[in-house]
């Protein structure tokens, strides 16, 4: 059995390293003879583990505006270019199929999964919760003349599907998916083998890097800003308690469409003398921001696995932010601590929470708060979530995650799973 593993892109972030790990547990789990990445782009990192990596412009995302009538002949050539590689007896495993990135190819890998092609369909997202990306899907699909339900979530024999959480599985059954062919695969998260053992040398390499105050922690981002991290929740933080914190942001987003709005924030950073620091990422090496980091913060308001609630602590450092219940249930369910998270941030002028406004919303609400920042921070939501932010964390806390995460969501325990699902795939006939 060979294994392929798809991705619509490998580019630097969080999916690519989900990749590198995937590879790593499947050669660990798995019986594969050859592991084989797919994908739309070049990857800038050649090195991700793998026996070879074949690409294809053909399954890269799909520009929204593209043309009904482009559709058919789009479908064919994916169509023939899957089945040039994969072969009867190997499996595709692909992330995030059905997400609205590319319709035609969900399209024709339901029609490949449909004639007995082998498939673990991997869901981390669901463009049902996008309305964008569904009406992108609807209008495809329309126009190759499939059945929406068929393309999203097809029900041959030789189909299973991962989910990243026990939410999303209980979606898909009541979405009438045997319970049979859903598999918990939460992502697993490595310890890094490069890891800088001195976290006050990287600390006081970074303050000398970006000139920061060394007497103030360093609270960081590790994210790549698109709307749904919701920045404007970390730029308020970073605007009113900036002379408590340095507020450090990694990477700009990739995607050309989420620019102009990341690049407002910036603009809105800038004019209101916030103390936040863009692009760390691209300056800097990743595992030494995350050793020099006091904490790490999120203000994400919807994820798929929530990697951010649980690679920090391999680092060292607690987790702190905005609360997903969705995503963390899980973790607690696995034994993690996870007792530095807020579940809302309430605007009572507005009468909703600060995630739910519009980003035009959101900046008026923060130069409200500006104009007089001492009430700003006693108001009852900010003054909560602040608390909630600069709570001591017991170094006792940070071990025991470490430890629980090593344990459950190692490469090992995900190449175990892995092998359980192949084997299943493998005996259907």
């Amino acid at each position: 059995m060979r294994l392929f593993i798809f991705h619509y892109h490998l580019q630097t972030g969080g999916v690519t390293r989900v990749i590198r790990s995937h590879v790593a547990a499947a050669r660990d789990g798995t019986e594969a003879a050859e592991i084989i990445l797919l994908t739309g782009r070049t990857p800038p990192d050649g090195d991700l583990g793998a026996d070879r990596v074949v690409v294809n412009p053909d399954w890269d995302y799909l520009d929204p505006g593209v043309a009904a009538a482009a559709c058919r002949p789009l479908f064919a050539r994916i169509h023939e270019g899957l089945l040039r590689h994969v072969g009867p007896d190997d499996i595709l495993h692909v992330h995030n199929p059905n997400l609205g990135k590319n319709p035609v190819f969900t399209a024709a890998l339901s029609a490949l999964a449909g004639d007995g092609m082998r498939v673990v369909l991997h869901l981390h997202d669901f463009a049902e919760d996008r309305p964008g990306n569904m009406s992108f899907i609807r209008r495809l699909v329309d126009a190759l003349g499939e059945d929406l339900d068929r393309v999203m979530y097809p029900a041959a024999p030789r189909v299973l599907f991962g989910v990243l959480n026990t939410a999303d599985r209980r979606r898909l059954i009541d979405a009438d998916i045997a319970a049979a062919r859903i598999h918990w695969l939460p992502n697993p998260v490595a310890f890094p083998d490069d890891l800088p053992r001195d976290a006050s040398a990287c600390r006081a390499a970074i303050c000398s890097r970006f000139a920061l105050d060394p007497g103030l922690p360093i609270f960081l981002y590790p994210v790549r800003v698109i709307r749904r991290k919701n920045i404007g929740e970390f730029i308020l933080f970073a605007c009113l308690f900036g002379d408590r914190a340095h507020w450090l942001v990694t990477r700009p987003p990739e995607n050309p469409r989420e620019r102009p709005g990341y690049e407002e924030w910036r603009r809105f950073a800038e004019t209101v003398g916030a103390n936040v620091l863009f692009d760390v990422g691209m300056h800097a090496d990743f595992p030494a921001l995350m050793r020099a980091a006091d904490r790490v913060v999120t203000t994400s308001r919807r994820e798929g696995f929530g990697m951010v609630f649980l690679e920090p602590w391999l680092f060292g450092k607690p987790v702190v932010g905005r609360n997903l219940p969705h995503v963390t249930q899980d973790f607690l369910d696995t034994g993690l601590i996870l007792n530095h998270l807020y579940d809302s941030l309430p605007v009572d002028e507005y009468a909703t929470d600060f995630a739910s406004l519009s980003a035009s919303e959101q900046r008026r609400w923060i130069r409200q708060c500006l104009e007089d920042p001492a009430a700003g921070r006693r108001s009852k939501g900010i003054a909560a979530a602040a608390a909630t932010l600069f709570a001591e964390v017991a170094e006792s806390e940070i071990e025991h995650n470490r430890r629980q995460i090593e344990q459950k969501y190692s490469i090992r325990a995900y190449g175990q799973k892995l092998r359980r699902v192949y084997r299943a795939l493998s005996e259907v006939r």
